[in-house]
C-alpha cells in the first residue's frame, strides 16, 4: 500500500502580528488545511499555535497571541514526518 507525500505548507508573515492577535497575515496560504495548527519557527514563547480557518492569506480564529511575530518571519503546518533508513 502506498501513500501519497504530501508536503506541508510554507509562508511567511505579511503584516505584525501583536500580543491579543487573533489573526495572522501571510503570503498565501495555499497548501495548509482549512483549520489545524501552525508552527512558528521564530516565535520565542509561542511556537505551535492553532487556527480553525483560514482566507487566501489569512490564518483565521487563532486563539489570542501571546508572542509578537514579524514581516517575514516564517509560519509552517505544524506537522511531523520522520525516516528511517534500514541500509546497513
Amino acid at each position: 500500500m502506498r501513500t501519497a507525500f504530501v508536503v506541508p505548507g510554507r509562508t511567511r508573515i505579511t503584516d505584525p502580528v501583536s500580543i491579543g492577535a487573533t489573526i495572522i497575515t501571510v503570503d498565501t496560504t495555499v497548501g495548509f488545511p482549512t483549520s489545524g495548527s501552525l508552527s512558528l519557527p521564530t516565535a520565542s514563547v509561542a511556537g505551535v499555535v492553532t487556527y480553525t480557518g483560514k482566507t487566501t492569506n489569512q490564518f483565521t480564529g487563532l486563539t489570542t497571541a501571546v508572542d509578537v511575530l514579524s514581516i517575514g518571519d516564517d509560519v509552517r503546518y505544524n506537522n511531523v514526518a520522520y525516516g528511517y533508513s534500514f541500509a546497513s
